[in-house]
């Protein structure tokens, strides 16, 4: 993330109320938990208030007669009012500001009455300020507001009316309750310093926990954008391989098990979805098997292309030939591929081999003109036979081949072939031999594609045979016509010709 995303995180509304809101949350904790404290120590002041009144002064005495002494009573009745009220909102109504400001002035009473108990020895006093100092647990400065105020209005009017109840003496200075209000004052200040920078130090926490929560929300939003796409383009590539017409697969390290396969790939391999594959050796040709396995190894060791055909035998079907290809997949330690079913285009390109081999050993001539050049491509056995071109010499043109037609003549012969006006034009010719000589054929021409590119496949027969045989008929023919005397020929199949 950016540092430009990351201040815009900070600076969002949505993270200022997080903000407020954690630390109300916080701060809300320790209000409790300082609730509880200063309710267990309540009912430990109020039991020590009890205990001390016993033991200093537990009876009164006038003459003979005794009872119990009002400090006692005091400690009984005064402490449990002054320690309940606090208690009660601790439990009740915790967290509360009435709560901590009650918590206060109780906890400053309880001093007044421990002070008391004690005589106003100067050594109680210190629990005055032991007491404010558990009060800036709360962290908040105005718990100190109604604290100080009670310490200040006890010294003053239990100095003004009761003098040894708070300074353990009858004859004291006017203004010595200032005096200890003065260092309750004192402490107080620095006390509520302390609790400033407490909560300063809270809400600083809080910011930068709820700056931590928004940027983990755009993080996480971003990862779930992320995983999204991821997923949208695993959809689409999942899509994509199962349309593909090739098998694709995936391995893992040196295993030949497949970690992907396309639905392509399982029905090529003759293996169900829910099946997994355990690679092709299992499924491969012995005869082929160590050629294909040396392959693999050099994929694995140096990374060199996997590039094969080979045959192999599915689950519940025939052999098959196929194509494969692999190669690694750039920072994994996996590597991935296509398979192809090339079954039917290894047994084409047979019958075409056996078939050019026919036409290679065809009797009759047989040569391939290009469409746009008339350049001779190729000429068969039969013609080189006949001409007696070699296939290591130079091949002829079909000027030279054909000497009667020019450029120009043979173009306009195969015109209707390149329309589609024809599909097959025939026509008599001379091919002339690589000595000079000709000799008589008929020419078959048909329009054709060959290797993407169009071209005349020209089938010539050497009618000189035929040709002979023609002219000796039409001389028995015509010494038939002209002979002085009558001539029948009874023919084979029953019919009878004469001369007139």
């Amino acid at each position: 993330m950016t540092a430009s995303t990351m201040a815009t995180a900070c600076s969002d509304p949505e993270v200022a109320r997080r903000s407020d809101e954690i630390f109300r949350t916080q701060a809300g904790a320790i209000y409790k938990r300082t609730d509880r404290l200063f309710a267990g120590l309540m009912m430990l002041q109020w039991g020590a208030a009890i205990v001390v009144a016993l033991l200093i002064s537990p009876r009164s005495w006038d003459g003979l007669s005794s009872q119990v002494h009002a400090h006692v009573w005091a400690a009984v009745l005064v402490g449990g009012a002054i320690a309940w009220g606090p208690v009660l909102l601790a439990l009740k109504q915790p967290a509360e500001a009435s709560t901590r400001y009650v918590i206060a002035a109780g906890q400053m009473l309880m001093s007044a009455l421990l002070i008391h108990l004690w005589g106003g020895r100067i050594e109680t006093h210190f629990h005055v300020f032991g007491s404010l100092a558990f009060l800036s647990f709360y962290r908040d400065w105005r718990v100190f507001i109604p604290a100080t105020t009670v310490v200040a209005l006890d010294h003053l009017l239990r100095g003004l009316f009761w003098p040894e109840s708070v300074f353990g003496t009858a004859v004291v200075s006017q203004w010595r309750w200032a005096e200890h209000a003065a260092w309750v004052l004192f402490e107080s200040v620095f006390l509520v310093r302390a609790c400033q920078h407490g909560a300063t130090d809270l809400r600083e926490m809080a910011k930068r926990q709820a700056q931590l929560e928004g940027t983990n929300r755009l993080i996480e939003a971003r990862v779930e954008e992320q995983t999204a796409e991821i997923a949208q383009r695993e959809s689409l590539f999942r899509s994509l391989a199962d349309s593909s017409p090739l098998g694709i697969f995936r391995t893992e390290g040196a295993s030949t098990a497949f970690t992907f396969a396309n639905e392509q790939c399982r029905t090529l391999l003759g293996v169900a979805d829910h099946e997994p594959i355990v690679g092709w050796w299992p499924l491969m040709h012995a005869e082929d098997r160590h050629r294909v396995e040396h392959s693999w190894d050099l994929l694995l060791s140096d990374g060199v292309e996997f590039d094969e055909v080979f045959r192999i035998d599915p689950q519940g079907g025939a052999s098959r030939w196929v194509h494969a290809r692999a190669r690694p997949v750039s920072g994994t330690a996996g590597f991935a591929g296509t398979i192809e079913d090339i079954t039917e285009s290894r047994d084409a390109d047979v019958r075409l081999t056996a078939l050019g081999r026919t036409l290679e050993e065809s009797g009759h001539e047989i040569y391939v003109v290009d469409a746009e050049t008339l350049a001779i491509k190729h000429l068969n056995r039969g013609i080189r036979q006949r001409t007696g071109y070699s296939t290591k010499g130079a091949v002829p043109s079909l000027i030279d081949l054909q000497p009667e037609l020019s450029e120009e003549e043979f173009l306009a012969l195969v015109a209707p072939l390149s329309t589609g006006a024809e599909q097959v034009i025939s026509h008599e010719t001379l091919h002339r031999r690589a000595d000079g000589s000709t000799y008589p054929v008929l020419v078959r021409i048909q329009r054709a594609s060959l290797s993407g590119e169009a071209v005349f496949i020209v089938v010539a027969i050497e009618t000189t045979q035929q040709k002979a045989a023609d002219a000796h008929h039409a001389r028995l023919t015509a010494a038939i016509e002209h002979a002085p005397d009558g001539v029948v020929i009874w023919e084979p199949s029953g019919t009878i010709r004469g001369s007139e």
